[in-house]
C-alpha cells in the first residue's frame, strides 16, 4: 500500500524570523528555538525536540514552541503527537491566525499520515475557514 501524500513541512525559521515571530520571548527561548531549527535541518530531530522542550519549560504557553515541536514530531512521522501538539499550540494562538493556519496544516498532514482521510478533510475545512487557501 502506498504511503499517503505528505505536504511540504513548514519552512525552517531563520533566527531573524524567530525573533520577529516571538517578540515577547526571552533571549534564552529565542536562542533555544534557533538551536532547534539548526538541529532539525541537520536531521537531528531528537536534539531539536530537546531544545524546544527546554524552551517550553521556560515559556509553557508559547504557541510557537508547541507548533515547532509538532513539526518535529511530523518529521519523525509521529502523527498522533503532531496532532496533539498542534492542537495545544492552537489553544495558545488565539489571536494568531497565521500560526493557527500552520497548525491546521500540520494536523491535516498528520491525519493523512495516519490514514484518517475524514480527519484530514475536517482539518482542510478549518484551513479554508481561516482563509488559508483553496
Amino acid at each position: 500500500q502506498p504511503l499517503p501524500r505528505i505536504l511540504p513541512l513548514p519552512p525552517p525559521m531563520a533566527p531573524a524570523v524567530i525573533q520577529d515571530t516571538v517578540p515577547a520571548s526571552t533571549p534564552a527561548v529565542t536562542a533555544l528555538l534557533g538551536t532547534a531549527e539548526q538541529e532539525r535541518l541537520a536531521g537531528r530531530t531528537d536534539r531539536a525536540a530537546a531544545a524546544v522542550e527546554r524552551a517550553l519549560d521556560l515559556e509553557p504557553q508559547n504557541a510557537l514552541l508547541w507548533s515547532r515541536l509538532a513539526v518535529i514530531r511530523l518529521d519523525k512521522q509521529n502523527w498522533q503527537q503532531a496532532v496533539v501538539l498542534a492542537g495545544r499550540s492552537n489553544t495558545f494562538a488565539r489571536n494568531n491566525r497565521n500560526l493557527q493556519l500552520q497548525n491546521w496544516r500540520i494536523i491535516e498532514q498528520a491525519k493523512r499520515g495516519m490514514g484518517d482521510n475524514t480527519g484530514a478533510a475536517d482539518a482542510r475545512q478549518m484551513i479554508l475557514r481561516l482563509g488559508g487557501g483553496s
